[in-house]
């Protein structure tokens, strides 16, 4: 999360990023950071506990 404003700053209008490997209990805390930042949640992914999020700018 700590480089998620990097990330968002590197993508061109309409790019894709896509975060994986965090647990299920994480999910509001990624969310929130990801409000924060401007990107728009396209999908939700989840198996067991781990998740998984497409985001595009």
């Amino acid at each position: 999360l700590r480089d998620l404003n990097e990330y968002c700053r590197s993508l061109t209008t309409g790019g894709l990023l896509f975060m994986s490997g965090f647990i299920a209990e994480d999910k509001e805390l990624v969310l929130e950071e990801v409000r924060q930042s401007g990107l728009s949640i396209v999908a939700e992914m989840r198996e067991n506990e781990w998740m998984a999020i497409c985001l595009s700018k």
